[in-house]
């Protein structure tokens, strides 16, 4: 027999911590913390157009609230000739992607690189005016959450 109050038998408690456990504010079931994420939030909803409370929401802003591909390739073009001496098109720079705007020009500037990415990061502020409204549905949803 366990004793009084280990986690194994007292519900107030998590299985895995002392943390103290609440229940869903959206059904029965318990859950440690307090801590319950919106998807999960989501699919407790008794309505599809029931509100949930969500504390924050980070977005990825290229490609998924607008497309800034134009923005990325113009601020990448002139860093690059600077780096490379070579003219890049946005094809060629669109090829480049898979690490993160640091991590290419670390590959391509070597030790560098700090310079290549603060000139980036100007030259993507300097063509923000560029930038595209947000996708379709974009606002609504944002107005929504």
């Amino acid at each position: 027999m366990r004793a009084p109050g280990s986690p194994a038998r007292d519900r107030r408690y998590s299985r895995t911590s002392r943390e103290p456990v609440h229940p869903c504010e959206h059904c029965t079931e318990r859950r440690p913390g307090c801590a319950v994420i919106a998807s999960e939030k989501r699919r407790h909803a008794k309505e599809d157009d029931e509100r949930v409370s969500i504390c924050g929401v980070i977005f990825d802003l290229d490609g998924t609230l607008a497309d800034t591909l134009p923005v990325c390739c113009a601020a990448f073009r002139p860093v690059l000739l600077d780096i490379t001496g070579r003219e890049y098109n946005d094809s060629e720079i669109v090829a480049l992607f898979g690490p993160n705007e640091e991590g290419i020009l670390r590959r391509l500037a070597g030790d560098d690189w700090p310079a290549a990415m603060e000139r980036f990061l100007a030259e993507y502020e300097a063509n923000h005016d560029t930038c595209p409204a947000p996708f379709e549905g974009i606002d609504d949803v944002l107005r929504r959450i």
